[in-house]
């Protein structure tokens, strides 16, 4: 496949993503509002887009790996339309993820053997209930992030000072 189709398809599916409204409700609220119901109805945008990409997987283990983001700043990551996370794709070196309402998207410069990286992010601009402060916080700490560590299955981003912004896992 071509660069430029794929730049095409993540654009076209960045743009879908950006379209689609935040429903702000916890997935206990959606629990609740299907109790009578034997089938839980999720709503996972990311994950259908990411599975039209063509994704070469990294042999890094840390690129091309959907990171559902835990906590930032030190502060647990919360739930809105979705968790928030992100997916470095190494084939073209771009961002793609979700805030918990909007989208994430953007490039990164990675150097894996220093375990250095910068992200040139911005995110959407729907408006769900409460999820601003979140965004904020994720997109200031996405800018600050130098360095990283993988541990397992977790991934931990650091500022220059080493200290500890945002914790993902698989």
């Amino acid at each position: 496949m071509r660069i430029s189709s794929v730049f095409a398809q993540v654009f076209l599916i960045g743009m879908a993503v950006l379209m689609t409204a935040c429903q702000s409700h916890s997935p206990a609220q959606s629990a609740s509002k299907n109790k009578g119901s034997a089938t839980k109805a999720t709503n996972t945008p990311l994950q259908l887009n990411t599975q039209s990409i063509p994704v070469i997987k990294s042999k890094d283990g840390i690129q091309d790996v959907k990171w559902t983001i835990k906590s930032i700043k030190s502060k647990k990551a919360l739930y809105f339309n979705q968790m928030p996370s992100v997916l470095l794709q190494s084939n073209v070196q771009r961002v793609i993820g979700n805030t918990g309402c909007n989208s994430i998207y953007g490039s990164y410069q990675i150097d894996v053997n220093k375990r250095t990286i910068q992200f040139k992010t911005s995110a959407g601009h729907q408006s769900c209930d409460n999820a601003l402060a979140q965004e904020a916080e994720l997109m200031d700490a996405f800018a600050r992030v130098q360095y990283f560590a993988v541990q397992n299955k977790n991934i931990t981003f650091y500022d220059a000072n080493r200290q500890v912004l945002i914790t993902a896992e698989i």
